[in-house]
């Protein structure tokens, strides 16, 4: 049985003070639901669901799927900034204020899990920068 595809989400939140001591001030996981945690959950944020999520029409193979699905949920959520290496990939968000009563700025992590090889050098070719 293949492993499940799926991105889980980690965050940072930098503020005015803590960028001028080169810190965040608070970082964690987001757990499906968006609710923020500072341990990673069980479940992934997102998970690809062939029932859901692949249009046999539309797709010759449910590798072709996971990408297509990976790519759309990346490029929806602004995370297309590729970091890390095709070991340890993931994508980031740029810094976005969730609430302009704070100065909070929120970069956001997506840190595949179940892809395979190819399906990563796939994404790393089509998405962002």
């Amino acid at each position: 049985m293949s492993q499940q595809s799926a991105f889980y989400i980690t965050f940072d939140v930098v503020t005015d003070e803590s960028a001028s001591h080169g810190e965040t001030e608070r970082r964690g996981w987001v757990e499906p639901g968006g609710w923020e945690f500072d341990d990673k959950p069980e479940a992934p944020a997102y998970s690809f669901d062939a029932d859901d999520d692949m249009d046999w029409d539309e797709f010759d193979s449910i590798t072709e799927a996971k990408v297509a699905w990976a790519k759309k949920i990346l490029e929806d959520a602004g995370a297309t900034h590729f970091c890390g290496n095709d070991r340890n990939p993931w994508w980031s968000t740029e810094p976005q204020i969730e609430d302009f009563t704070t100065d909070e700025r929120y970069t956001y992590h997506f840190h595949p899990e179940g892809f395979t090889e190819k399906q990563i050098a796939a994404l790393i070719a089509t998405v962002g920068d």
